[in-house]
């Protein structure tokens, strides 16, 4: 399964690609080093999601492209899973369709006997607290100044200074 999807990195473009069972649970990778392992459980839950609701809600599709600044992440429904390929906007797109055929054809039977990888719990890292703001009384106010009559002089209905 490796082989099939390093073999799509010959591809202009893309970047990387990972595979996932009906389930959602990541079965083989071949991304990016900066993409850790324990993001793919709620990477296959967003997933699983999307296309329930869009099976309820519009008809049942296999392809999914979703497009972000920059990139694109190209998503196939197989029988027994998904294949996901990350690639640049400037991927060659019929060639990626054609890839992903190529490798979805070679993958169906793979998918259902894989073992999914075990992935360790997503670490959700929350902001520092700001500290209180200290509580100032304020300033007392000066008493308002009496008011003094300007007279104002006018020439046609103007003001004149």
């Amino acid at each position: 399964m490796e082989k099939i999807l390093a073999a799509l990195k010959d591809i202009h473009g893309v970047e990387g690609s990972f595979v996932m069972n009906t389930n959602g649970d990541l079965v083989c990778r071949q991304m990016p080093a900066i993409f850790a392992d324990e993001i793919f459980s709620e990477v296959g839950r967003r997933l699983l999601s999307i296309y329930s609701t869009f099976d309820l809600q519009v008809s049942q599709f296999d392809d999914l492209l979703l497009k972000f600044d920059g990139y694109w992440l190209y998503i196939r429904r197989a029988a027994h899973g998904f294949l996901s390929i990350l690639a640049t906007e400037t991927v060659n797109y019929p060639a990626l369709k054609m890839a992903s055929n190529l490798a979805l054809s070679q993958l169906t039977g793979q998918i259902e006997h894989a073992k999914p990888i075990k992935l360790g719990p997503v670490e959700v890292v929350q902001p520092a607290a700001a500290p209180a703001p200290a509580v100032v009384a304020p300033e007392p106010k000066e008493a308002p100044k009496p008011v003094t009559t300007i007279h104002r002089r006018f020439f046609r209905g103007q003001p004149v200074d």
